[in-house]
Order: C-alpha cells, then structure tokens, then sequence
C-alpha cells in the first residue's frame, strides 16, 4: 500500500547531485532523476550493483554543490529504500525532519518551482566603485561575488539588477560589459551550468542585505592585499577579481 501512495506523488525530473552512501556499495556520486514532496530516485552508475542495497535499508544521502556559485552548506539526510530497479534507487525520507531539511535548501525549492531543465544560467555581477573599490559577499564562511540562477524568460541584465537592488541594497549598479562565460558541467550527471560573470560600476558605498539572505556579509574591498587575504569559494575567482579591478583603473 505504501508504494502506491507514493506512486500518487507528482514527481519533477530535476537532476540535483547527490551523494549516496550504504555500507554494500560505499559512497556514489550520482544524480536524481526524478523528485517528489516524499522522496527521490536516484540514479545508479554503471559498474555498481544497486541490488546489494537491501528494500528497506537506510541510506545516507548528501546534496552537492559547485562551490564556484554555490558555496552553502548541503544537508544530509537519511531515506529509506522502498524500491531497487536495475538503474536506481526509490528512496523516501526516514522521517519529516529529513524531509523538511532536504526541502528547506534553496537551490531545490527554486528548481522544482521553475522546472529547470539539464542547463541552467548564473549570473553574477564584480561591482567595482568609482573609487576603485570591488563589491565581494561572503556565503557559509567563503568568498565570491553576488549572483543568482536565470530563471526561464526573465530578462537577463534587469534581472542581475534587481538582484542586486533587493539582495545588498545596490541602487545605481550600472552593467559596463560582460567579463567571463565559463561552462561548468556538473560532474554526476548531463547538466551543465552556463556561468557569466558581468562588470557593474557604481557610486554608492551603502550596502543592506535583505532579511533572508543567504550572505554573511558583504564588503567593498580594493588592495591587492586585501584581494589576497580572501579565502574565496573558488580559486578562479581570484583573478576576475583583480582583472575586474584593472579594468575599471584603466578607463
């Protein structure tokens, strides 16, 4: 009876990595295919036996992230096995707390209320100052520059200024020119996250994160010490931040 209730779940195909760890198989990086309010299933690779994971055994299950633009804290959370297939694994919550932690994550509840496909698009903007100062946020201990995914048929620059109207109080951040493109395939799975990082001006120093920011903090910094000091949620960070910086000195 349990297996057709949960066949009466409407189930999304989003792929969000995971990682999956049993004591039969290790640990898997692999990739959801399907995700309803009650559970998942998850993708077995090739080479991995799903049948030695017992029907009705815990799992521990770890959401991943791109630490370039993702750079929070994942959860972990245990699902029971309620179906093994020779590709994957039905899994649902032990219990609500796994399943309220596992949907409280931002990134999920985003995906699943736009439907987001195999490719997604991150903006992020490096604001830098008339007075040569560079816009960095701090997420989860780390480093990186404000930004958010595109979501479908939102117009691309109005929506990374509004981004940054609402989520650090930038009012006059003007977009000067796109700086990178970088094409980041999520290892586990087809998805790809087309990332651009674009160069902003603005005159104001104030800043204001909203009320439910996922940010520690935000600060202007300009030094190439300063720069230095940063622990950064991605190393290849670190030199947009200082070409962005040049680029502003050189107009």
């Amino acid at each position: 009876m349990r297996s057709m209730e949960q066949r009466q779940q409407p189930r999304i195909s989003v792929p969000i990595e995971v990682d999956l760890n049993h004591a039969s198989i290790g640990t898997v990086q692999t990739v959801t295919r399907d995700v309803s309010a009650s559970g998942i299933f998850a993708a077995i690779p090739q080479g991995v036996n799903a049948a030695n994971v017992p029907d009705g055994s815990t799992v521990r299950v770890t959401m991943r992230n791109l630490p370039m633009i993702e750079p929070g804290p994942t959860p972990t959370v245990m699902m029971r096995v309620t179906r093994v297939d020779s590709d994957g694994l039905a899994l649902e919550f032990a219990n609500r707390s796994n399943a309220h932690l596992w949907n409280s994550v931002e990134r999920v509840r985003r995906e699943l209320a736009v439907g987001r496909d195999l490719f997604q698009i991150h903006q992020s903007a490096l604001v830098v100052s008339d007075d040569g100062q560079l816009l960095v946020v701090n997420e989860a201990g780390r480093w990186l520059f404000p930004g958010a995914y595109l979501e479908t048929d939102a117009p691309a620059i109005e929506a990374m200024d509004t981004y940054l109207h609402t989520e650090l109080g930038v009012l006059d951040a003007r977009m000067v020119s796109p700086l990178q493109t970088l094409s980041m395939r999520r290892p586990a799975s087809e998805a790809t996250v087309f990332s651009v990082f674009y160069r902003y001006s603005a005159r104001q120093h104030d800043l204001v994160l909203a009320a439910d920011s996922n940010y520690r903090e935000a600060r202007w910094v300009s030094r190439r010490m300063e720069i230095e000091e940063l622990t950064f949620s991605d190393e290849a960070l670190r030199p947009l931040a200082y070409r962005a910086l040049a680029l502003a000195e050189a107009q």
